[in-house]
């Protein structure tokens, strides 16, 4: 099982089911007034759990929000979500490399717990 999202100046990301799932989960854990967007700070929680320096997430952010203040809608969650595994396989976060990337999806991983 596979989706495709992405906003629309990215091109389409192709997730793999366990990826949709994950991100689905944490985007509903996230979004509890079911707004269908998150804050950075809600967001933060996530992204910070993965461990990465903050320069790589505030990149991760400026590429999933398309460079706009405000909060994120789903597809953008995703984006930062595919991202955060990229950089933790320790491949270049950038546009490209969410089309690029077809290797397993075991590189997300969250250090701490989610609030």
């Amino acid at each position: 099982m596979s989706g495709v999202v992405g906003p629309p100046s990215l091109a389409p990301l192709r997730l793999k089911g366990e990826e949709v799932q994950l991100f689905t989960t944490l985007f509903d854990l996230l979004d509890q007034k079911r707004t269908g967007k998150v804050t950075g700070k809600q967001v933060s929680s996530v992204f910070i759990a993965s461990e990465l320096p903050k320069p790589v997430l505030a990149e991760i952010w400026n590429i999933a929000s398309r460079g706009n203040p405000g909060p994120l809608s789903k597809d953008g969650f995703f984006v930062g979500c595919r991202l955060v595994a990229i950089a933790q396989k320790g491949l270049p976060v950038a546009k490209q490399s969410l089309v690029q990337f077809t290797g397993d999806f075991q590189g997300f991983s969250l250090r701490s717990s989610i609030s």
